[in-house]
């Protein structure tokens, strides 16, 4: 490769390699909390009484009411639509 290629490979295939799996895990831009809630619900990871508000809460101090390395809860991070990721 040459020297371009290689210095826009560093400057930027990390941001679209992110770009890439963010449209993908997420084609529709829908709100993050409301399908990671809608996930971790259906993982029966936290109940019905678990809101957006507790995920976006918990999101922020990284301070989670389940284990967020549960396998079923590193799944509803990666692909919480269930698109690509089984």
């Amino acid at each position: 490769m040459n020297d371009s290629k290689s210095k826009c490979a560093k400057d930027f295939d990390s941001d679209v390699t992110y770009l890439f799996n963010e449209v993908r895990r997420n084609p529709e831009k829908q709100d993050e909390a409301t399908i990671t809630v809608a996930c971790l619900r259906a993982a029966r990871l936290v109940d019905d009484t678990y809101t957006e508000r507790d995920w976006r809460d918990q999101n922020d101090d990284g301070n989670f009411s389940f284990s967020p390395w549960d396998p079923a809860a590193v799944q509803c991070r990666l692909d919480p639509l269930g698109l690509w990721r089984r």
